[in-house]
């Protein structure tokens, strides 16, 4: 069945948690616990649903055992195993979602290209299991789900991660990404990008700070030309992972398992989304890949920092789902995507918005980053207007010195009704 009701939805999304040590991109338990508990205050007064929009954990960022190489392991093992550590990490902010859970208020949390590992089950109840432990509070076991794709409230909200509209990081069968590889996820090839660079970070500068940021990698290895013999093992092993990206993108058997999982996976999962079968089928084709295309954009990100997704193409996303939604007759007046880690609330057409809650994270765009603080804690507010019932949605942000919510003013506005 699609989302539980409440009277007004709250959505935050890429807090990217990992294990605290030098790749760590969320550092902000105490101001997290201090908008949950405001949250929680609003929950037991008016009823509130919580919403983190993907990417809650960064699985690639987190070493399965300590010592360990950090790894594209996705299996279910593994993903526990990493979610111990980053639940010690990050007591703090378990321990706080705990308490909203019992305070009332329902936390559904929808999986992203960085999380993906949440689709599995074992995954999932030992992230409960680790949420009632730091809280103590058994009874939020029960106001906590997880949605693999999306999260619909009919006539609301329509709301998923995003990334399946960035090839660099869609997943061929984002509602059950783990059902035909044997317990593992194949990783989009992003992913693989991600990890090439975290593994030349660690080459050329084991122990050290350094972070995976390409000019900083480029320019090190100027300095000390030497350094380049360090990260053979890097490249062999990012090479490998691209040839048997190419080599499953290529197989004839390829379009046959797209088909089987539409017709199998998708026509179940129409229920627990909310919508036709017919509607998944059309939402998953507007993600449909062109392998060339991915591998070519894989080799391309390797010249420049790579971005979570660039803001246009979650734009023209909004605008496709928006017309296909509403040629479907299930349109909503509010359309919510995040990844990009760009806060930005834009008019799809008269009574439509898109709105991307941006990040808690520090991992900002570049046009952002000398913004620093201004531009993360945001979040988005939808809440049925008393008057006509319909909802209607704010992008605000979290003022944690003066706790407090505040309008977020986004760079720049665009109608996209002529996109």
């Amino acid at each position: 069945m699609p989302a539980e009701r409440a009277d007004g939805v709250v959505i935050i999304g890429d807090l990217h948690m990992s294990s605290g040590d030098r790749y760590e991109c969320f550092r902000e338990d105490d101001a997290l616990a201090r908008f949950l508990e405001h949250v929680g205050t609003r929950a037991a007064a008016e009823g509130q649903h919580l919403l983190i929009l993907g990417d809650l954990i960064d699985f690639l960022n987190v070493r399965s055992a300590e010592g360990q190489r950090r790894d594209a392991d996705t299996s279910a093992a593994s993903a526990v195993a990493k979610l111990e550590r980053v639940a010690a990490e990050h007591a703090t902010a378990f321990r706080a979602l705990g308490v909203l859970a019992t305070a009332g208020c329902p936390i559904s949390i929808v999986l992203g290209n960085h999380d993906i590992e949440l689709a599995h089950e074992a995954a999932q109840q030992r992230f409960v299991e680790l949420v009632v432990r730091a809280s103590g509070r058994r009874e939020a076991s029960e106001r906590i789900s997880f949605q693999p794709w999306i999260f619909h409230l009919p006539g609301v909200l329509y709301a998923e991660h995003g990334s399946q509209y960035h090839d660099l990081n869609a997943f061929p069968a984002i509602a059950a990404p783990h059902a035909a590889s044997r317990g593992s996820i194949e990783l989009p090839l992003g992913s693989h990008v991600t990890r090439f660079l975290i593994d030349l970070a660690e080459s050329i500068d084991p122990g050290g700070t350094m972070r995976p940021d390409v000019r900083a990698l480029l320019a090190a290895c100027r300095a000390r030309p030497a350094l380049v013999a360090r990260t053979l093992g890097a490249h062999a092993r990012f090479s490998r992972a691209l040839v048997a990206h190419s080599v499953r993108s290529w197989q004839p058997r390829r379009r046959a398992a797209r088909t089987a999982y539409r017709e199998h996976v998708l026509r179940s999962y129409a229920d627990a989304a909310g919508l036709a079968f017919e509607t998944l089928v059309a939402l998953d084709e507007l993600a449909a890949l062109s392998p060339l295309a991915v591998e070519r954009r894989a080799l391309r990100a390797l010249a420049s920092r790579p971005a979570a997704g660039a803001p246009a193409e979650l734009r023209r996303a909004a605008h496709a789902v928006h017309a296909l939604l509403e040629a479907q007759g299930t349109s909503v007046p509010v359309c919510a995507f995040g990844h990009t880690h760009r806060a930005e609330q834009l008019q799809l057409d008269e009574g439509h918005q898109y709105v991307n809650c941006g990040t808690w994270s520090s991992l900002l765009p570049r046009a952002l980053e000398p913004l620093g603080d201004a531009a993360r804690f945001t979040f988005i507010d939808v809440t049925a207007d008393d008057g006509s019932g319909r909802a209607t949605a704010r992008l605000l942000r979290w003022n944690d010195a003066e706790e407090r919510a505040e309008p977020y003013v986004p760079l720049a506005a665009t109608d996209l009704s002529g996109v």
